[in-house]
């Protein structure tokens, strides 16, 4: 039976060297856990509606959390010297 579970590896930690290619392998890292558009928009997701339904409160959510899962994903692939530096930004397209 064929598993439709996807696994791959967190891209290499940058360590300050060779950004080029660091940045190409991130971007597609971001593109494949879906927190690309969150990082090159920078933009919150619209409030809810007056009178939100269950889906739409699970979808505003789920957009909200993307934002800090997109920063969570980019300190965990960053040098402690790296770290020290893009402390200071508050959105993933900062970082």
């Amino acid at each position: 039976m064929a598993s439709n579970i996807y696994s791959f590896t967190s891209p290499p930690v940058f360590t300050g060297e060779n950004y080029q290619m660091w940045d190409v392998r991130m971007k597609i890292y971001l593109q494949a856990c879906d927190f690309w558009d969150v990082v090159k928009q920078d933009h919150d997701p619209q409030p809810l509606p007056a009178d939100p339904t269950l889906a739409q409160i699970r979808n505003h959510h789920e957009e909200s959390s993307k934002k800090f899962k997109a920063k969570t994903c980019l300190y965990s692939v960053v040098s402690e010297a790296i770290f020290s530096r893009i402390i200071p930004f508050d959105t993933p397209k900062q970082i």
